[in-house]
């Protein structure tokens, strides 16, 4: 029993065999691009007039809706670009192989899955081929019919003194990038403890701790406390969040006839 989506290819694909006829379909030609040749394509013009010709369209958006199907069902598509859809116009075309047709794309079997579980056997079985040493080896205990025992491939070497000099030298590049991060983490907070109102009460008031607004009203002014000048020299990025910071730089950009850099 034939799938809807396979009778809807079939009706297409009889459509695209009739447009790449010899005889009656549309001229497939090479055309010449600056230095470059463009082998086998058709315009979107060219199709949408064959399309109106054969199949009794008296409409143009009809036509190009129909292409634009065609299309969409990977049937067709632009050479240089990549949106499915048909143009009346001159952009060039080309039409995709019969062996990526979807009619050649059956649901899958049980059987095709047994296939496919048998290439992974077999990838698996080369893989052992290649890499025996990296794979376990069982033997058979006697008496006893399909019993995997495991033995190791190798028997593990005792460490060498490079081995231990190899593991120290790692142990100490640990700790000192482990030292690198806590040195960094405590200068960070020590830069912005007096900034942390939960560290040290902002003036005039917290407003974490109070229903007072005035510290807000501080912090949007145009007019920087001294606190929040010191804060602009941390890096650019705190300058630029402050609102009479980025003030500032504009007024610095623009001396320097770069105020488009902000």
């Amino acid at each position: 029993m034939f799938s809807q989506r396979l009778v809807v290819s079939l009706a297409i694909e009889e459509i695209v065999t009739r447009i790449q006829d010899e005889t009656e379909g549309v001229p497939i030609r090479t055309v010449k691009s600056f230095l470059t040749k463009i082998p086998s394509v058709v315009t979107g013009a060219d199709i949408v007039q064959w399309l109106m010709k054969n199949l009794a369209i008296g409409d143009p958006a009809e036509a190009m809706h129909i292409g634009s199907l065609i299309a969409a069902h990977g049937y067709l598509f632009p050479v240089s670009d990549h949106v499915l859809s048909l143009k009346d116009d001159g952009t060039f075309y080309r039409f995709q192989a019969p062996y990526f047709w979807l009619s050649n794309c059956w649901e899958p079997e049980n059987t095709d899955y047994g296939c496919v579980n048998i290439t992974e056997m077999d990838i698996r079985k080369c893989r052992r081929m290649k890499n025996p040493q990296r794979v376990k080896k069982y033997r058979l205990i006697e008496g006893q019919s399909q019993s995997p025992v495991h033995t190791p491939s190798q028997i593990p070497r005792k460490g060498t003194k490079e081995d231990v000099e190899k593991e120290n030298s790692f142990t100490e590049f640990k700790a000192i990038g482990a030292m690198m991060m806590q040195a960094g983490l405590m200068t960070y907070t020590e830069q912005y403890q007096e900034y942390d109102p939960l560290v040290v009460s902002p003036e005039p008031s917290n407003p974490w701790a109070s229903d007072d607004l005035s510290f807000w009203d501080l912090e949007a002014s145009k007019d920087p406390s001294q606190q929040r000048v010191r804060k602009w020299g941390f890096s650019l990025e705190e300058a630029l969040k402050d609102l009479a910071g980025r003030d500032q730089f504009l007024k610095f950009l623009e001396s320097e006839f770069s105020s488009e850099n902000l």
